[in-house]
């Protein structure tokens, strides 16, 4: 697609299963890439070639001073970020609502809600005057279809 070459587009879970397809593409049409990672594994399962063509920044996206200290990195880089896409997530294994520990709870709600937020208002803020901007979150299947075990994911994809 022509309207993505040169554009910068900043994917969180961009070292995940989809993340890493979603990046694919965007590099073979033109764009700049720029992925959080959170645990040095998630770099050990890229190929090379990814690596070469995608900028990789350590970033917990739930948290405030990181997320701002990613998107510096990436104004620094290539002067602008003009699509924003969420998908970075998790969840919790087989995990009825009724045995869920507050903790999790905040977990899950932290990674899949309030990194959307955080990243969202922070690509917001950095668009400036700029007349171009794309925002685009992923939910998940559990958030359009829940299902028995899975009740805090869905919560979270939903929002």
């Amino acid at each position: 697609m022509e309207i993505l070459k040169g554009k910068t587009v900043l994917i969180t879970g961009g070292t995940g299963a989809l993340g890493h397809v979603v990046a694919e593409r965007f590099i073979q049409n033109g764009a700049n890439v720029v992925t959080s990672y959170l645990f040095e594994d998630e770099l050990k399962r890229l190929e090379e070639s990814f690596k070469k063509n995608v900028t990789v920044i350590r970033a917990d996206v739930s948290e405030e001073e990181d997320v701002a200290a990613l998107f510096h990195q990436a104004m620094k880089k290539f002067n602008r970020v003009d699509i924003l896409i969420n998908i970075v997530g998790g969840f919790l294994p087989k995990t009825n609502i009724k045995d869920v520990a507050t903790k999790d709870w905040d977990h899950m709600m932290n990674m899949n809600l309030k990194s959307v937020f955080l990243c969202s208002r922070e690509f917001l803020q950095s668009l400036g005057k700029v007349t171009y901007g794309r925002i685009i979150s992923m939910a998940a299947m559990p958030a359009i279809k829940p299902s028995a075990g899975k009740g805090p994911y869905a919560v979270s994809k939903i929002g």
